[in-house]
Order: C-alpha cells, then sequence, then structure tokens
C-alpha cells in the first residue's frame, strides 16, 4: 500500500510532562535519512502545525514525523507519509507522557 500525501503536520501536546521540538526525518532518493533541525517549543496542551518544506524536507519525499524532546527520550511516528508542498491534506498527531515515558500517536489525515 502507497503511503499517504500530505502537505503539513498538526502535533497537539497533550498533558505532557516535557518541552517538544519538531523535526522530520526523511529519506533521499539514494536512500539517506536526514534528520532536519528542530523548531519551536511545543508545551501542554499547544498545538503546533508544520510545514516539512519550512524544515528543509524536498517536495516528494517520503518522511516521518519526529519530536526532539528537551531533557529526555526522543520519539519518531513509525507511519510514513510522502510529502506534497501546497497539499491540503494535513497529519494529525497527539502527544503525551513524560520526559522518559512518553507516546507519539498517529490520530487521522484529513483535508
Amino acid at each position: 500500500m502507497a503511503n499517504e500525501t500530505v502537505g503539513k503536520f498538526s502535533v497537539y501536546a497533550d498533558t505532557t510532562g516535557y518541552v517538544a521540538r519538531i523535526q522530520f526525518k526523511y529519506v533521499t532518493d539514494d536512500h539517506k535519512q536526514i534528520l532536519t533541525d528542530a523548531k519551536g517549543d511545543l508545551l501542554t496542551f499547544q498545538t503546533a502545525v508544520a510545514d516539512p518544506g519550512d524544515y528543509g524536507v524536498p517536495d516528494g519525499a517520503t518522511l516521518y514525523l519526529h519530536l526532539a524532546v528537551l531533557m529526555g527520550k526522543d520519539i519518531e511516528s513509525d507511519k510514513a507519509f510522502v510529502y506534497e508542498k501546497d497539499n491540503a491534506s494535513v497529519a494529525y498527531y497527539k502527544c503525551g507522557g513524560t520526559t522518559l515515558f512518553n507516546t507519539l500517536d498517529f490520530l487521522k489525515v484529513e483535508g
């Protein structure tokens, strides 16, 4: 089954005991995995919306949502998507837990 195509990611921080920063891991044409720089601070009860292109992810790349957890264990989605610039579809996630026992749950794609 082919990966869904999306243009943005939305992350809601539900009762998190940590500060997270959004990153993306994408796969290049020669199968190298690249982790983008982290941006912004995502705090409890906040929602952040990110366009992977703003992080340097090329159009058409297969990518994964990655959260850098400050003073804790980073978390990454196991669900891959294909990034398409200006695509109206948004992948929705929810994160929670604590610095060492955290979760990242895929919710839906809408748009």
